[in-house]
């Protein structure tokens, strides 16, 4: 798989930044519902500080669960994320998808 990348905006839920991310780029990553993922803060990287969804494994504790949503008979994964880490990157977000891994930096 290519890397795609994306501009995303940080929304708000209850007074907690938001990361919503959904569709079809998700599959392409390797990310189906009911998969569970480690979302971790990296405060020094190369782009500043960063957020990586990964794939969970015995080396990286499941913290999210991808959600689903079905429209028109199709299966759509969800990712939704609550975290104050997430205004650390600014209101809008560049998303880097590759296959099992997700990068999030400023935008």
């Amino acid at each position: 798989m290519k890397t795609e990348t994306a501009t995303l905006k940080i929304g708000q839920h209850r007074g907690s930044p938001r990361l919503w991310i959904e569709g079809a780029r998700l599959t392409r990553s390797g990310f189906e519902p009911g998969e569970r993922v480690a979302v971790r803060f990296v405060a020094q990287s190369d782009a500043g500080p960063c957020i990586l969804i990964t794939s969970a494994d015995p080396n990286n504790a499941a913290t999210h669960t991808i959600s689903k949503r079905e429209r028109g008979g199709r299966v759509i994964p969800i990712i939704d994320a609550h975290d104050q880490a997430f205004a650390a990157l600014g209101e809008r977000v560049a998303v880097s998808f590759a296959f099992g891994l997700i990068t999030i930096t400023r935008s």
